[in-house]
């Protein structure tokens, strides 16, 4: 889920813009966003929060988040944020985003974001909490868990079925040559 723009939108100490998605993945565990630090404004810390639902504050829950980074970039740079736990999604539901500053002067940080609505199904969120229905953020939501990096666990079912085969198998075996001995004896 990505939304590309050239716009910004500032934020001031203790609040944050956001984004609201529709979940496509069952979990998430870092976020980017395209920021820079505001021309005269010094590089400051700012942290992502990952919300329940659209908006944040008493209309939803906070779910996740990840700890602060420093942007110290002055040219818009994408910045990668891991949240400190794997949160599960619902396929389907609507979350939100947010990046929160907590330090730096006012508007020391600006945020990318696009005029046109260029992801549909999502809202951009000022710092206060209204929604800006023609505005979409620049950022993108992803999952560090691999094929490579996790375990494969086979169904219970495979496994009483190939044990049962195995058993077959030297029970067969076994049954043929006390055959063949009884056969022979004769």
């Amino acid at each position: 889920m990505t939304s590309r723009g050239s716009g910004t939108t500032a934020l001031n100490s203790g609040t944050g813009s956001g984004q609201a998605f529709i979940a496509g993945a069952s979990s998430v565990d870092a976020f980017e966003f395209r920021v820079r630090r505001s021309f005269a404004g010094d590089p400051t810390n700012v942290r992502v929060d990952l919300w329940a639902g659209s908006g944040f504050g008493t209309l939803a829950s906070r779910i996740g988040t990840a700890p602060a980074q420093l942007v110290t970039s002055v040219p818009y740079t994408v910045l990668h944020w891991d949240l400190n736990a794997t949160v599960p999604l619902t396929i389907g539901q609507t979350y939100t985003v947010r990046l929160v500053k907590e330090d730096g002067i006012a508007s020391a940080l600006a945020v990318s974001r696009a005029a046109g609505n260029p992801y549909a199904g999502g809202i951009s969120f000022t710092p206060l909490g209204f929604n800006a229905v023609n505005f979409d953020l620049y950022f993108t939501t992803g999952s560090h868990t691999t094929a490579a990096t996790s375990t494969v666990v086979p169904e219970p079912a495979s496994i009483i079925t190939w044990s049962l085969l195995a058993v077959g198998m030297v029970g067969g075996s076994w049954f043929h040559s006390r055959r063949k001995q009884h056969l022979a004896a004769c």
